[in-house]
């Protein structure tokens, strides 16, 4: 946290116009509605963190916020507003943070929530209001619907051939496999997993398992007879092992390869 605060230096003219800059981008169009944030864990490729049909929404709920004086809890959704930016703009790892500021996203969509009541109430006043009605939802529904199928589109079909590098696919099969030859070897080396999701591979994947289990497949016991060992896809298979199993990536690539070493 020291090492991405954006005063982790004092504050400065340069700590405060990063800052700034950072809190401003947040209410970006860019950001909320056409790329997101830069972390693909974050959002799939080419989409925001809302859809596009709210920015009118939310425009036209800006507005009647301004002129609406007797509204509601007015203070709150001001203030919940301009909280909203903080956790991105506070950090300097992402000049814009989709996690770090999911707080807004309740408050954001009130707004648009709002824009919504402001948009009834100019139609009501219309001499042609149920034609006008009519017209206005016909174009709203097939904006949601077109929106639900693009995103459906990037989420569900795109993203999981772009991004499963990003997390630890494949993983779970290495784990299979590990329990299943379990009573074939005397050890595991493991030279697959980030080093920050150790604690949650050996909690959830390896709880109660009968072997020990090094992280670190370069440990020289790795290399002892009676050993199982997973690596990265692109290593060979050294000679004289037994080849357990070959995973794959969703487009073919081979990324990780497990063999065990015979005992004596």
């Amino acid at each position: 946290a020291r090492n991405i605060f954006i005063f982790s230096k004092g504050v400065t003219g340069q700590s405060l116009a990063s800052f700034a800059g950072s809190y401003a981008r947040h209410f970006s169009p860019g950001f909320l509605f056409q790329r997101g944030d830069p972390n693909p864990r974050h959002h799939a490729s080419g989409t925001g963190q809302l859809p596009w049909w709210m920015g009118p929404l939310m425009a036209a709920g800006a507005i009647a916020f301004v002129r609406r004086s007797d509204l509601r809890d007015r203070g709150l959704l001001a203030a919940w507003l301009l909280i909203y930016p903080l956790g991105g703009a506070l950090t300097t790892d992402q000049p814009v943070h989709a996690t770090r500021t999911l707080l807004g996203l309740p408050a954001l969509s009130l707004l648009a929530a709002l824009g919504v009541l402001a948009v009834a109430a100019w139609i009501a006043r219309q001499p042609a209001r149920f034609l006008l009605g009519v017209a206005v939802s016909c174009m709203l529904a097939v904006a949601v619907v077109a929106e639900g199928v693009r995103f459906a589109d990037a989420e569900f079909l795109r993203y999981p051939a772009a991004s499963w590098w990003l997390w630890d696919y494949g993983q779970d099969e290495i784990f299979q496999t590990v329990w299943a030859r379990r009573a074939a070897y005397d050890r595991v080396c493991l030279g697959t997993v980030n080093r920050y999701h150790e604690p949650t591979y050996r909690a959830y994947y390896l709880q109660k398992f009968p072997l020990p289990v090094k992280m670190d497949a370069h440990d020289p016991v790795c290399a002892l007879p009676g050993t199982l060992v997973a690596l990265d896809g692109e290593n060979p298979v050294p000679a004289g092992v037994t080849l357990e199993r070959v995973v794959y990536s969703p487009l073919g690539e081979r990324i990780y390869v497990m063999f065990g070493i015979p005992r004596r």
